[in-house]
């Protein structure tokens, strides 16, 4: 592949995983959960070809590193709200099994 046209290639495989990104993370701030999954393995199918592309030429365009390097910033922080949401989510579900439990105790 020539310069021009490994250029394009990479390009147009950045753009893709910049959008499926963008549609991941307005997903997930939206609580969607189902199909993210698959966006995410496909996403991540289409970084490792983009990453495959570029090894032998590292230099990313300035532009393209602070994308990835907010890019996991973000989505760092998206795990972590999914996390805690849960946590609460399973502490709220012990809680009504708790208030259950002892709503069948007083009736016996």
């Amino acid at each position: 592949m020539n310069t021009a046209s490994s250029n394009d290639y990479n390009n147009g495989l950045f753009e893709e995983i910049r959008l499926l990104s963008s549609e991941i993370q307005s997903l997930l701030r939206q609580g969607v959960r189902d199909g993210v999954n698959e966006r995410i393995v496909y996403r991540d199918g289409i970084l490792r070809a983009w990453f495959a592309s570029v090894k032998s030429s590292i230099d990313l365009t300035r532009q393209q590193q602070d994308f990835l390097e907010n890019l996991l910033e973000v989505e760092k922080a998206l795990l972590e709200q999914i996390r805690d949401e849960q946590s609460t989510l399973a502490s709220h579900q012990r809680g009504h099994k708790q208030t259950r439990h002892y709503q069948s105790m007083s009736r016996h």
